[in-house]
C-alpha cells in the first residue's frame, strides 16, 4: 500500500506469495463487521490475566498446527523467538502480538480496491508466486493483479518458486536468487 499511496518514494517492491491486500466480497465484510468489531473490542479490553498461557512445547505445537504444513519446526522456533514472550505472571508464555491483530476482516479490501492500489504503483516490483503458496478466497485477483501492475509498473517480474506461502522461511535458497537478481540487476 505505500508504493501505492507514495508512488515517487518507492523504487523496487518485493512481493511474495501476495500480489496484494487480502481480498474479501462486499458482502462478506457487511455481513461479518458487527462481530468483528464486537472481537476487537474484546481483545481490546482482555487483561494479561486472562490471555491462555502455554509451556514453550505447547506454543510451538500450536503454531506448527495452526499454520498446517506451510511451515516446520525450525521455521517455527524462528518465528517464535519474537512471536511469544514469557508470561510475567504465570509460568508459560504468551503471545506477544497485539490480539486485536487476529481481526482481520476490518483490514479487508474488495478487489476493485486492490486493483485501484495496484494500478498507483509505478516501481519496478518483483512477484514470487509460491506453488502450491497460499490457497485465496478468489484467486483471479491475483492472477488481476499482476496483469495490471505490469500495465503500469515500471517494470515487473513475476516468477513461480515450488513451497508453501512461507516459501521464503523455510526454503530462502530458492527465492533468495531471484530477491538478489532484482535487487542487484533490475
Amino acid at each position: 500500500m505505500y508504493a501505492a499511496s507514495f508512488p515517487d518514494e518507492v523504487a523496487k517492491l518485493i512481493n511474495i506469495d501476495i500480489a496484494g491486500p487480502t481480498v474479501r466480497g462486499i458482502k462478506r465484510i457487511a455481513e461479518g463487521t458487527g462481530k468483528a468489531l464486537d472481537k476487537f473490542l474484546d481483545y481490546e479490553t482482555l487483561p494479561e490475566s486472562k490471555q491462555p498461557c502455554y509451556s514453550y512445547d505447547e506454543m510451538i505445537k500450536l503454531v506448527l498446527d495452526a499454520y498446517d504444513g506451510s511451515v516446520d519446526e525450525a521455521s517455527v522456533k524462528i518465528l517464535m523467538q519474537r512471536g511469544m514472550r514469557h508470561n510475567p505472571t504465570k509460568d508459560g508464555y504468551l503471545f506477544a502480538r497485539d490480539l486485536r491483530l487476529k481481526v482481520s476482516l476490518l483490514g479487508m479490501f474488495t478487489a476493485e480496491q486492490t486493483l485501484a492500489y495496484a494500478r498507483q504503483i509505478r516501481c519496478k516490483v518483483l512477484n514470487i508466486r509460491g506453488t502450491p503458496g497460499m490457497k485465496f478466497e478468489t484467486p483471479q485477483v491475483y492472477a488481476d493483479v499482476i496483469a495490471t501492475l505490469k500495465e503500469n509498473a515500471a517494470h515487473v517480474v513475476y516468477v513461480e518458486v515450488p513451497g508453501t506461502h512461507h516459501l521464503h522461511l523455510v526454503t530462502p535458497e530458492r527465492v533468495a536468487p531471484h530477491i538478489n537478481h532484482f535487487l542487484r540487476d533490475q
